[in-house]
């Protein structure tokens, strides 16, 4: 049944006194009348829909079909797929009557109970001209970093740290037992890089410093002598790779004269694991080591001669 026509001849179909929108064309009875040419056209044959009209449905036969309807195809009004109703997994994005710049404001609190296809397009969540997170894609990714904001773990993505806590930082836990006769043990860690920090200690939690070697994926472990037999220790090997956030890695070449080396690593932290490699044996050696914040100071008793080199390795926490 055809609307009432309005009496002005504006775009809009003024309604006064009655209990509707002041604009007529924001609410009609049933679904059938999103697509009813008779409610749409004006005494002069004319229809002034737009894409991004909303109109509400409120009187349906069927309570389901009641709700909200976004207008996405105004060409095809006529076609209750050019209707979409809001909160049923909506995709308004492509007949949306954007601002010059692209962008949708919304003000207050705003709700969408279901899911929304970006269909190909991105979305993004702004803060005064800021932009906070940026979903494109398969991905959604924040548009700064913001981790010095972060008051609560909660507000991490826990998902994208555990991996990339995982990709930077790798171990390794095993043991030896002893058998009265092997000094040396091959420790398979499969960790596939030599960045690593070495710890061996025995069953009373004392660390002890047998010959280490390491390798990308077997470290030898050499004692001075046999560990008597069915003595346990227990290896932690802790590998990283060389893009880790707090990690730094550097050669120190021997000139027959200097003891003492500056490793500027401005890691920015006094908490660090420093592991000095003999890089001719693979050998882990044991020089005076002197943290600072972003300057470490080692010092060998003896000048490291010409043609020596030892790889630096340190993790800061």
């Amino acid at each position: 049944m055809a609307r009432n026509r309005g009496t002005f001849p504006f775009s809009a179909n003024f309604e006064v006194k009655t209990k509707s929108p002041l604009d007529a064309r924001l609410k009609v009875d049933s679904l059938n009348d999103l697509t009813d040419v008779s409610i749409w056209k004006d005494s002069n044959n004319s229809v002034w829909l737009f894409n991004g009209i909303i109109v509400s449905v409120a009187n349906d036969i069927d309570s389901t079909k009641n709700g909200v309807y976004f207008l996405k195809d105004e060409i095809n009004y006529t076609n209750i797929s050019s209707w979409e109703k809001i909160g049923s997994s909506s995709n308004i994005w492509n007949g949306l009557d954007k601002s010059v710049d692209g962008s949708i404001g919304l003000g207050g609190n705003f709700l969408i109970d279901s899911s929304i296809n970006l269909n190909n397009h991105s979305l993004t969540f702004t803060n005064n001209d800021s932009s906070i997170i940026i979903i494109d894609g398969s991905s959604a990714r924040y548009g700064g970093d913001f981790s010095g904001n972060f008051t609560d773990r909660s507000l991490v993505d826990k998902g994208y740290v555990d991996n990339k806590f995982g990709e930077a930082l790798k171990g390794y836990e095993g043991t030896i037992v002893g058998d009265d006769i092997t000094k040396a043990f091959s420790i398979n860690h499969n960790l596939n890089t030599i960045k690593q920090a070495i710890t061996v200690y025995d069953t009373n939690g004392l660390v002890i410093y047998p010959d280490l070697q390491r390798g990308a994926n077997t470290d030898i472990i050499t004692f001075s002598s046999a560990p008597i037999l069915n003595t346990i220790y227990y290896v932690v090997i802790l590998g990283f790779l060389e893009n880790t956030s707090k990690s730094y890695t550097e050669t120190i070449y021997g000139n027959d004269i200097t003891t003492s080396f500056l490793i500027n690593h401005n890691l920015n932290t006094l908490h660090q694991i420093i592991t000095t490699f003999d890089n001719s044996t693979g050998s882990i050696v044991y020089p005076d080591l002197q943290r600072g914040v972003n300057t470490d100071i080692i010092t060998y008793e003896i000048p490291p001669e010409t043609g020596e080199s030892y790889s630096i390795v340190i993790l800061g926490f």
